[in-house]
């Protein structure tokens, strides 16, 4: 069932396979080893990809699925830097491309838990909707309050098979998605961390900035009371963009607040991802410290 997965979609999570085999996740690494010495499939951080991928005369349809690969990989390297309570989760359909962070409150036993599972209820929820739907609520706050109702079912469904308070699971959210069709993406904000965008003119600017509350060491929480207040949606085109970063708020080496460092700015405009993600790992970052660098064709 593994190969069949992996020949289906070409490269798998190892977080996807251990759901579908709904065994554990070292059974699955073992799997993936053992696989990987019979040379049938190719072992990468975090999950696996078809052998046969790299070595076909690639369609439009196969380079899109590459540069999926290409960031899944990147986005693994930033996962590197990940302590107890970042969570990067990346997802697709035919129609949406899904990236999403959470930063889980500190203390929280099943922080990283309730990131993960909010993360993957967003992405139910944007490609059941979609974003050309999505954009056209009359009416924002309808929307952001669909959403938080997605994500109080999730905590608390979680909460009650666990039989833990709600707070056990609180993170922030940062989300981007993009419709593969029309090209619009949606962004989607709870909390701090930041999302930067590089222009095709060349143009560096921050598309969503941290919130905090009475204090920079606070901050608004997928199980804050007020979250459907602080729920941040946004809406644009793709094609105006040739990078986008998304960190949390450990990551201060590249955004500090609502500001982007002149260095910042040099190395999303002109540097690689492994420039990227080799300057933050560089900075010895006290607080967990996650990126995910989507470039764009």
């Amino acid at each position: 069932m593994i190969l069949e997965e992996i020949n289906r979609h070409q490269v798998v999570s190892l977080d996807s396979l251990v759901r579908l085999l709904n065994t554990s996740e070292s059974t699955v690494r073992r799997d993936l080893d053992e696989l990987e010495d019979e040379r049938k499939l190719r072992r990468i951080h975090g999950g696996a990809e078809s052998i046969h991928f790299l070595q076909e005369e690639e369609s439009n349809q196969e380079k899109s699925i590459k540069n999926v690969q290409d960031k899944l990989r990147i986005a693994q390297k930033a996962a590197e830097l990940i302590q107890e309570q970042d969570v990067i989760f990346i997802d697709e359909t035919p129609e949406i491309k899904f990236w999403g962070l959470a930063d889980g409150q500190t203390g929280k036993k099943y922080c990283r838990e309730g990131g993960k599972e909010v993360l993957e209820a967003v992405f139910h929820f944007i490609s059941d909707k979609g974003i050309t739907q999505m954009s056209q609520y009359e009416h924002i706050d309808e929307l952001q309050y669909e959403l938080i109702r997605v994500v109080r079912e999730t905590i608390s469904k979680m909460a009650s098979n666990k039989q833990v308070e709600k707070a056990e699971y609180a993170s922030t959210l940062v989300v981007l998605a993009y419709d593969t069709y029309t090209g619009n993406y949606a962004i989607i904000h709870l909390g701090d961390g930041s999302i930067i965008g590089r222009k095709k003119d060349g143009g560096i600017s921050m598309l969503s900035s941290p919130e905090n509350g009475l204090t920079t060491g606070y901050t608004w929480l997928t199980t804050s009371q007020e979250a459907l207040l602080h729920l941040r949606i946004g809406f644009g085109c793709i094609q105006d963009f040739k990078r986008i970063v998304m960190i949390t708020d450990g990551a201060t080496a590249l955004a500090h607040g609502k500001n982007i460092s002149e260095k910042t700015r040099k190395l999303i405009g002109c540097g690689s991802r492994t420039d990227i993600v080799t300057s933050l790992v560089e900075s010895n970052p006290t607080d967990d410290a996650s990126c995910v660098i989507i470039d764009f064709a």
